[in-house]
């Protein structure tokens, strides 16, 4: 069943389910433990928003520095990462004012796919959060974001799968987030 995040916004679309195709059958949650054997309600959240550039534009525009600051706004004031865009890599998601997470690279195929798993959580001190409950659910989340270019057009897919009690959060970001990557791809 597809859910309007924003109503008066068609460009943003937002599904609660295993996937696009999954959708129909309503939400689905899938059972993990993490280390203190905790079992979490995971839940796979879907975005996408068509922006009028070609996929290798959207590509750059949302992976560089300056960009990103800008369009990461929606989640946090002061967004930015730090390393490197390529697989393999472990790269930081942070606000210096508020921390954030670490998260490795598992697949970068680019202007098509890049994957992220977040492995911990980042202090406002700048120290590594691995054991704390929240820290516990973050833990293993996953954000994939697939660009599916055609005729100079890119629909942006963005998939996060994560704790259920990132949802409110996700569905807040997401969408306007897209929408500021819109406007920073298309004023170019």
């Amino acid at each position: 069943m597809e859910r309007r995040i924003q109503p008066h916004q068609d460009r943003v679309r937002g599904l609660s389910s295993a996937s696009t195709a999954d959708a129909v059958g309503g939400p689905l949650i899938a059972h993990c433990q993490t280390a203190g054997e905790k079992e979490h309600n995971i839940k796979t959240l879907t975005y996408s928003i068509r922006i009028n550039a070609p996929k290798e534009a959207v590509w750059k525009h949302m992976l560089d520095p300056s960009d990103y600051r800008q369009w990461t706004q929606a989640f946090s004031p002061n967004s930015q990462f730090i390393g490197k865009w390529e697989q393999g890599e472990t790269i930081l998601f942070i606000d210096p004012d508020l921390g954030g997470t670490k998260a490795v690279l598992d697949e970068v195929v680019p202007h098509e796919r890049l994957k992220a798993r977040h492995v911990a959580m980042i202090n406002k001190d700048g120290s590594e959060d691995v054991s704390s409950e929240m820290a516990e659910s973050w833990i293993g989340a996953t954000e994939t974001y697939i660009f599916n270019g055609e005729n100079g057009q890119t629909e942006l897919l963005i998939e996060m799968t994560t704790h259920e009690n990132f949802e409110e959060m996700f569905n807040a970001g997401w969408p306007r987030a897209l929408e500021l990557l819109k406007a920073v791809c298309e004023s170019s």
